[in-house]
């Protein structure tokens, strides 16, 4: 029998999945060529936020894997570079060890809002870079994340996207996501 964070976690991403193919019923052939170029970008991704050791609800392990999501708006300058905002947020209380194996620095479901450059040197892989903070109420720590996706086009402006990403929170941990979303350009 599923739990509750497990279905918590599918209802939104099944929403995200439905949006995603609403766009199929368009003519393909009537849009090229005749729309204007569109700068603005929404998304979300589920995820997975991956870290080398730590503990979850007082259990300790070598490696830890928590839920995570992820919004972003991203602002095209043209077809290869944009300019964003990225904010992940891990829905999970956990105690993450240090780099190094210094000290265990615990975190409450703490969100990463972080400015993001991209290039896009073709048509389906994106390449970003960017910094940020990692937030949670009781320490604000630097972070430095390197993403890459690989989007699909679904018509209509959506795009199916496979994310891989990795942060770095300075002096603290380190972190890699795997998330899969969507995204739309207006």
């Amino acid at each position: 029998m599923p739990t509750r964070k497990v279905k918590n976690t599918f209802v939104p991403f099944l929403f995200l999945v439905l949006m995603a193919f609403s766009g199929f019923g368009q003519d393909e052939m009537e849009r090229e060529g005749m729309e204007a170029f569109k700068h603005h970008e929404i998304g979300a991704l589920l995820s997975h936020t991956h870290m080398r050791a730590g503990e979850v609800e007082g259990e300790s392990k070598k490696r830890l894997s928590l839920p995570s999501f992820s919004i972003f708006y991203n602002y095209h300058l043209n077809h290869k570079w944009s300019v964003g905002l990225h904010t992940d947020f891990v829905t999970e209380q956990f105690v993450a060890q240090s780099l190094g194996g210094g000290k265990s620095i615990e975190r409450e479901r703490p969100m990463a809002p972080a400015i993001m450059v991209g290039f896009k040197p073709g048509k389906h892989f994106t390449f970003l870079i960017g910094g940020g903070a990692d937030i949670d109420p009781e320490e604000t720590l630097g972070l430095i994340r390197i993403d890459s996706e690989y989007g699909l086009e679904l018509g209509n402006e959506w795009e199916f996207i496979v994310a891989l990403g990795y942060d770095i929170r300075i002096d603290a941990f380190d972190s890699f996501q795997l998330g899969l979303g969507v995204s739309k350009r207006f």
